[in-house]
């Protein structure tokens, strides 16, 4: 009965998300409607800042604390303590009290690991540390890194119970993770999705010729920060384009046929509508469909829509800015 309503009890705690608390008291924003709409520490700090960032990721680590460290003094075996842990994700994923729109669980996680054994997340966070710099992904390192916790744990403490339980607990943050790991599957195999791959092109066209017809489409906010960190060593357009829209498809093959080494990407807004909020939220520029970007330094130097999408205006732009 007491195992029971600790669970219970942890779920419960699980459904209190930062996010929505800070940003409705101290920001008056419902986070759940801005940026990609995900109630987590990332969307905080993306839409509300680094206060709001650091405030959500403490504020939801706590919850996992919490609950381990009342299971440690009332002195539940281990395996019973990562239960605890997976309750009160479980509450935080899906919780009841928000029709089961909750965050990802990263920060919940963490928190529950450093109470239940800080060797374990300091072993992932060195494992974080190796990856990052081969995988240049934040989610993908990040991600592969905690999906190891179950082998550091057996490896630290030779018990199989509780490394059962760390793999539960694993495969909830995965599950919760699974839109991401979708869009990031190119990011471990190190391999583009183009419109049109350069393997059909290769005995065809030129290193310059092939990058004009490259059109590699995005749909996570990773792949959109990817993008934006690229613009930092060099311009890169985007568009957002809408299929259904006759002006959209005239501006998108004046891009597609726009000659330029410059890379390019493209935003299908009817498949990431929530991605597509989030350029116009970080790059302060009101939608408009079509409407294309060049960006630089992280931020859009120049941008156009429907008829001004022309050969004229992307050369004029790419003169000034590339």
């Amino acid at each position: 009965m007491k195992i029971a309503l600790l669970l219970i009890s942890g779920y419960l705690v699980g459904n209190l998300l930062m996010a929505t608390v800070i940003g409705k008291f101290l920001y008056r924003r419902d986070i759940r409607t801005a940026g990609s709409g995900n109630p987590g520490a990332r969307n905080a700090g993306r839409v509300l800042g680094k206060t709001a960032f650091v405030l959500t990721f403490i504020g939801d680590a706590v919850k996992g604390a919490a609950v381990v460290l009342i299971a440690k003094w009332l002195g539940m075996d281990d395996w019973l303590q990562l239960l605890c842990v997976l309750a009160v994700m479980a509450g935080h994923i899906y919780p009841v009290v928000h029709k089961f729109r909750g965050g990802q669980g990263v920060s919940t996680f963490i928190g529950g690991m450093l109470a239940f054994n800080s060797l374990v997340v300091a072993c992932f966070v060195i494992m974080f540390l190796v990856l990052y710099p081969f995988l240049k992904n934040f989610t993908a390192a990040g991600l592969s890194a905690m999906a190891l916790s179950p082998l550091f744990l057996f490896g630290l403490t030779n018990e199989w119970a509780q490394s059962v339980v760390a793999i539960l607990v694993v495969g909830l943050l995965i599950f919760a993770h699974r839109k991401d790991l979708t869009a990031l599957k190119g990011v471990w195999k190190s391999v583009e999705q183009p419109f049109e791959t350069a393997n059909s092109m290769d005995n065809r066209h030129s290193k310059t010729e092939r990058r004009e017809y490259l059109m590699k489409e995005i749909r996570s906010i990773e792949e959109w920060e990817e993008i934006r960190n690229q613009s930092k060593r060099e311009p890169v357009f985007l568009m957002k384009h809408s299929p259904t829209c006759p002006i959209s498809a005239a501006g998108y093959r004046a891009f597609a046929k726009f000659e330029t080494e410059i890379p390019k990407y493209v935003l299908i807004v009817q498949r990431s509508r929530k991605l597509s909020n989030e350029v116009e939220s970080e790059l302060g520029i009101q939608h408009e469909s079509p409407q294309l970007f060049l960006l630089k330094d992280g931020e859009a130097v120049w941008h156009a829509s429907h008829s001004k999408i022309s050969q004229r205006n992307m050369k004029s732009a790419v003169e000034a800015n590339g």
